[in-house]
């Protein structure tokens, strides 16, 4: 499904805006990578919310919101518009990261 995205990125620009914002094609790469990490994250991190651990899911989405605004000013001051897809993907990268630690500390016990 992201290949597909990926590769009909210029005709899904033109079906939904139109020609004028194909510049925005450079945008699909990190946001599709931030996607992916996004789904699998939110694999486990539900998986938190079904063994009650609510307190923790929301402490991590506070925690990761303010990640997300932080990283993307940065990046946004060092590589441009692009820096906010990029923040896109280095926050979902990291938020996997936590959330498998989690995982095995708390539900694989």
């Amino acid at each position: 499904m992201l290949a597909g995205v990926y590769f009909f990125r210029e005709q899904i620009i033109i079906l939904l805006y139109t020609e004028d914002f194909l510049d925005m094609e450079y945008l699909f790469m990190p946001m599709l990578i931030g996607d992916f990490l996004r789904v699998a994250s939110f694999v486990l991190s539900y998986l938190m919310l079904a063994k009650a651990m609510v307190a923790l899911f929301i402490t991590t989405e506070l925690v990761f919101s303010a990640i997300t605004y932080l990283l993307s000013i940065f990046m946004i001051s060092k590589i441009g518009l692009e820096g906010v897809m990029w923040a896109h993907a280095i926050k979902y990268l990291l938020y996997l990261l936590l959330v498998m630690v989690l995982f095995r500390k708390y539900v694989m016990r």
